[in-house]
């Protein structure tokens, strides 16, 4: 059924207003049917998306499994990293005593500086205990606030920020 809405129409001796939703021309051409299948669709996805609803409630189907890590890390938590010692402490003033931890996590490495050491000996130190376990090319990561890999070779301890004894790692390169 199509209804033309040209010009008011008048209601007795009344005449019928105009709908605010009417064009100022004139000429709009309203579909009953196509209003009554709007309605009904939107009934049809209302009720489907209930029901999608009442079956996830319903039938609790997926059973949740823990996320498996694909991290670098020891697949044994339970037991502690190895600790190995690269130098021993001299004693004097100012020295730092660093722990390294390897690129897994499974080891640590004890190493005795002093500040005013430069990253060279640092690197030096570690190639001489890494060079037994295979690993190539690696850098040492200064972790913090603001992590920074240690690369300037030339630069002391004390100029790249390590001051106090702390926690390194070791990173690929």
């Amino acid at each position: 059924m199509l209804i033309l809405c040209s010009r008011p129409r008048s209601i007795g001796n009344r005449p019928r207003p105009r709908p605010r939703s009417a064009s100022l021309s004139g000429g709009r051409i309203v579909s009953t049917q196509s209003l009554r299948a709007k309605t009904s669709s939107t009934a049809e996805i209302n009720n489907t998306s209930e029901m999608n609803i009442a079956k996830l409630i319903v039938d609790p189907i997926v059973t949740k499994r823990p996320r498996v890590t694909k991290s670098a890390t020891c697949a044994r938590k339970s037991s502690p990293p190895l600790l190995h010692q690269i130098n021993e402490a001299t004693g004097k003033s100012g020295e730092l005593r660093l722990k390294i931890r390897s690129l897994t996590g499974s080891t640590v490495y004890l190493v005795h500086v002093s500040t005013d050491e430069s990253v060279a000996k640092l690197y030096e130190l570690l190639d001489k205990a890494i060079k037994a376990s295979g690993y190539k090319g690696y850098k040492v990561l200064l972790s913090g606030y603001s992590p920074k890999k240690l690369e300037r070779i030339d630069a002391s301890l004390k100029e790249c920020g390590i001051n106090r004894d702390c926690v390194l790692h070791l990173v690929n390169d």
